[in-house]
């Protein structure tokens, strides 16, 4: 058995330093144009309805750059940014809407913010088919169903493990609803990514990574917090199995970004699995350095094993990856001596 031939998909051509600056200076004149709107409000916190026509004004601004900038000029980034920044401008004139949001405080009105900038992030990555949002539209969705459900709590934000789609979802699996949709949600992504890898074009390519990072890392969140509540011992066991499966997964759709993902969530309740019966406690700097040596350790482990399944067939390569960071060829001193 062997790997299928890499069939490229089209890459349009980039420049990407000019990319960068056009994309800077975007953020920064959509900056200076929300300040003018809001006048000496903070960005949140307005408690009128003046800004409300302004800032509807920018957010049509900004889709009317992206027709331009990301439609015609294909440019990602500068599209992007477009791509967040309009959605945002949205979000923030709908947070002051109605009376009853101008008088809710500015922690109050971030769930609506949120909610309608995902919502808005959403089709702006479907008319513009700009793959970097994939990745905010579900940090944004996410956030805004947290905040939606806590209500605002402190105490239930202070539970959150990092801004990202699995510390923020992290706080919510113990809602058994939350726990099953986010599960489909996830394996959906992971099987779209999936179908993505193997057929879509540059854009549904560029679309799969973020896919199969949020949807794996989401999984293997679950995975390990309920297998985590196992009794003892078994708890490790079990965990032990979901990493074989991680690993051999992410083997096969060749990405290591996934199993690093997948490493970030479940190396909390694998760790947990074997002090918490010795009995011993961990500060924030031990759970860092644990966190830091497991995903190193897991990166090079990674590439060790994907010389072996790339010769047995077992990975699929990804057709828009060109290089081969561990072919044992490039790597081996032996190989160079050879050649």
């Amino acid at each position: 058995m062997t790997a299928e031939p890499a069939r490229p998909a089209f890459r349009p051509p980039r420049n990407k330093p000019r990319e960068l600056v056009l994309a800077l200076i975007i953020c920064l004149a959509w900056y200076g144009a929300v300040r003018l709107v809001m006048g000496r409000a903070p960005i949140t916190g307005g408690h009128t309805a003046d800004p409300l026509i302004g800032l509807i004004v920018i957010g049509c601004t900004c889709w009317a750059m992206a027709e331009l900038v990301a439609r015609r000029r294909l440019m990602l980034w500068p599209g992007s940014a477009l791509g967040i920044l309009g959605p945002l401008s949205f979000g923030i004139a709908a947070s002051i809407a109605t009376p009853e949001l101008r008088a809710a405080t500015a922690f109050a009105r971030l769930p609506v913010i949120y909610g309608v900038t995902s919502l808005g992030m959403l089709v702006f990555l479907l008319r513009f088919r700009l793959p970097g949002l994939v990745s905010p539209v579900a940090l944004f969705g996410i956030v805004a169903l947290f905040l939606w459900l806590t209500g605002g709590n402190l105490a239930a934000l202070s539970k959150v493990e990092g801004l990202t789609p699995r510390g923020v979802l992290a706080a919510l699996l113990d809602r058994p609803v939350i726990a099953a949709v986010s599960t489909s949600l996830a394996f959906g992504a992971c099987c779209l990514g999936w179908y993505l890898d193997r057929t879509a074009g540059y854009f549904g390519l560029e679309a799969a990574r973020p896919l199969h990072i949020v949807g794996g890392g989401i999984l293997a969140l679950i995975a390990g917090k309920f297998a985590g509540a196992l009794p003892a011992y078994v708890d490790l066991g079990v965990l032990l199995v979901l990493y074989a499966i991680l690993l051999a997964w992410s083997l096969r759709i060749d990405r290591m970004a996934v199993f690093s993902a997948g490493t970030v969530a479940m190396t909390r309740p694998l760790t947990l699995g074997v002090i918490e019966p010795m009995g011993l406690t961990l500060d924030i700097w031990q759970w860092g350095g644990i966190y830091n040596a497991m995903v190193g350790l897991a990166m090079i482990f990674w590439l060790l094993a994907r010389r072996r399944t790339i010769a047995s067939g077992w990975t699929r390569k990804v057709r828009n990856i060109r290089w081969e960071w561990s072919d044992p060829v490039r790597w081996s001193r032996r190989s160079r001596q050879k050649a």
